[in-house]
Formats: C-alpha cells, structure tokens, sequence
C-alpha cells in the first residue's frame, strides 16, 4: 500500500492547547523572560512596555485597589485563563475574591468582572484579535485606553464575538465599572497624555 499523501491548497495552523503552552515554558523552550501569550491557540509576542504604559497601569491599579477595599483582587499583567486554547495577560484584570487569592490556579473567564488594556501601541490588536476573545468568553466589561485617542472605550454586554455596548469617553470623564457602580474612575486624575 502507498502511503496517503495529504496536499494542501493552504496552509494548516498547529493550535496550541493551555497544557502545552506551559509545558514548552517548563521545558526551556519558550524563556522565562519572553513575553508571550496564548490566543486561540497561537503563541502571541507582547510588544515591550514603555514608560506612559507602565504610568498609566500603575495609576489605574491603585485607583482600582484604592476603590475596591477588599471587594475584589485586582491583578496587573497575570494570566486569565479563557479556555483551553487562550491565556492571556490583560494589564489590569479585577476579579473575584477567592480565599487562596489565586495561589492554586489562574481566574477563570467567570472570574473576572472587568479586564483593561492600555493601547499605546497596540490599539488594532486590543480592538481586534483580543477582543473578540473576551467577548467568546462573556468578560463582561472590557476597557481599551487608547492612549493616541487620550479616550477610554468601554465594551459591555458580550454577544459572541463581540460587545453590544460600546461608548468612547473623553480623557476628562467619570466612569465607573458595571460590576462596581459606586467605584468612580475620573480619567483627568490619570491623565492619559
């Protein structure tokens, strides 16, 4: 018998499941200084973090931990586990308050009450790629800061693959979290520029 031999009129993808996206950290493939994350299967280079990225996730995390007390954790740049196929590393992820604080096990999708991205550089993925994996997974509110925009767009209300609410703030705006509507975020107290 001859061998079956497949032609391809394009080419295939390996998707990568959770468990071998971190065995191939275990093992030394992927180093322990690279930053990378799993979306949809695919190993994703992040972009380096600049100063105005670093400014502003440290000023949202202490807004949101000043205004949150003990309610929730918020966790800046940690893995949040989407499905088998996506772990992703959003900026700030605040989710729910567990006793072991996560020590055991990343969040889950249905552990996370608001997830942020400050879009510096990468606006187009964050709006893109990244958002539709949210909304498959029902996060439900997402935050994009489009630094260049100096707005904030929020996303709420997944439908598949994507949000049936959407509204852009200007940088000078009050906003305040689904999950926390007593939480007041005043984006002027950032500031975005």
């Amino acid at each position: 018998m001859k061998p079956m031999i497949r032609h391809l009129t394009e080419p295939t993808r390996y998707r990568f499941t959770r468990a071998e996206y971190h065995r191939m950290g275990e093992e030394g493939i992927l180093p322990p200084d690279c930053r990378v994350e799993l979306l949809d299967g695919e190993i994703v280079e992040m972009s380096p973090i600049g100063p105005m990225h670093s400014f502003l996730v440290e000023a949202i995390r202490h807004v949101l931990e000043s205004g949150l007390a003990d309610s929730a954790i918020v966790r800046t740049q940690q893995p949040i586990i989407l499905d088998d196929a996506s772990e992703l590393e959003p900026d700030i992820a605040v989710v729910e308050k567990t006793e072991d604080r996560y020590r055991y096990a990343h969040p889950l999708a249905n552990q996370t009450l608001l997830l942020i991205e400050v879009a510096d550089k990468t606006l187009k993925f964050d709006l893109g790629e990244k958002l539709r994996a949210y909304a498959r997974a029902s996060i439900s509110e997402y935050w994009v800061i489009d630094v260049a925009g100096q707005s904030l767009i929020v996303h709420s209300d997944p439908r598949g693959e994507a949000y049936g609410s959407v509204t852009t703030h200007a940088a000078d705006a009050v906003v305040a979290p689904k999950a926390f509507p007593s939480l007041q975020v005043d984006l002027a107290a950032l500031p975005l520029a």
